[in-house]
């Protein structure tokens, strides 16, 4: 058997394939990021029909229907179907192209995204660096879609401004300065951070107490465990003595976030290693926890101010 499979790689009469085929057989065999698993999970939690889910970012978005349905998730009737290449309806490269175009002018028109140099030919042609680029500020769109932080000038305005690092950085520390009111041990409450990728993070408290500045009893202290933050070594690698704690501590903030109503596609690995995508996904979950919160309250209030109204 192995002499015959020596003959036939020496002698098979197949034609080599070309570089263009090369490159699609590797990005098929090539094992994906678990950040681009979270977001195929992400995509694929809408329950779209059997047919428009994905398994590969590159490959499987080129026609534009998926992104083109996702834009429509963030914001009703910016997508005109009626001028949609439809999945059955495809057969050639330029009907891809419309529909990439069409995003394009739906971004530009309705999204305050930054897609410098990027254009539909980068859609079709499965453009890894512009397509991740895009899907991500899609995310972040869709997640803060329910967010109240816009300024009064944006409201009736077609475009509203994207909310940045700065804000969700801005709110977080707002957030934990209310907390050190708290009758919380203060070892417990982490100093401010300076981004998204500050390394204080590593551990969760600093995110647990977030969800503790809006509602205190949504967290239980004597479940957290106080442990530094991870740390790497000179040699590479990194400080894992307290490594199983800090996870502990993830999971403990993933239920949570999930029990309180947010669908949300990261592990706990991804907070301990302080993946951006992973920390903007909590904290923009703990701030539409935080807008939803809000509103329940205020509405008990005026029902109560209401009730107190009423005549005898």
């Amino acid at each position: 058997e192995i002499l015959l499979s020596e003959i036939f790689m020496m002698n098979n009469n197949i034609e080599k394939i070309s570089l263009t085929e090369k490159k699609r057989m590797n990005a098929m065999i090539k094992p994906k990021s678990k950040s681009d698993k979270s977001m195929i999970a992400w995509i694929n939690s809408f329950g779209w029909h059997k047919n428009l889910h994905i398994n590969n970012l590159d490959n499987d978005l080129s026609d534009g229907i998926i992104i083109l349905k996702l834009l429509s998730k963030c914001k009703e009737k910016c997508v005109k179907w009626r001028n949609v290449r439809k999945k059955s309806k495809i057969r050639h490269k330029f009907d891809k192209l419309s529909n990439c175009k069409m995003i394009m002018e739906i971004c530009q028109n309705h999204f305050d995204f930054s897609l410098v140099g990027m254009g539909g030919n980068d859609i079709v042609d499965g453009h890894q660096k512009f397509i991740r680029t895009l899907l991500w500020q899609i995310q972040l769109t869709y997640s803060t879609r329910g967010i109240n932080l816009y300024k009064h000038g944006h409201e009736h305005q077609t475009k509203k401004k994207m909310i940045s690092e700065y804000d969700i950085v801005k709110w977080s520390n707002q957030q934990i300065n209310k907390l050190k009111e708290q009758d919380i041990d203060q070892e417990l409450i982490k100093k401010q951070i300076s981004s998204l990728k500050d390394s204080s993070l590593s551990n969760s408290i600093y995110l647990l107490n977030l969800l503790s500045s809006i509602n205190i009893s949504w967290v239980d202290y004597k479940l957290i465990y106080s442990v530094p933050n991870r740390i790497k070594s000179r040699s590479g690698g990194s400080n894992d003595e307290y490594k199983k704690k800090r996870k502990n501590n993830a999971r403990y903030l993933l239920t949570i976030i999930r029990r309180l109503g947010q669908n949300i596609f990261i592990s706990a690995d991804d907070i301990c290693r302080v993946e951006q995508h992973a920390i903007l996904s909590v904290i923009t979950s703990i701030m539409t926890i935080a807008t939803k919160y809000e509103k329940e309250i205020s509405h008990e209030a005026n029902d109560d101010d209401e009730k107190e109204q009423e005549p005898n």
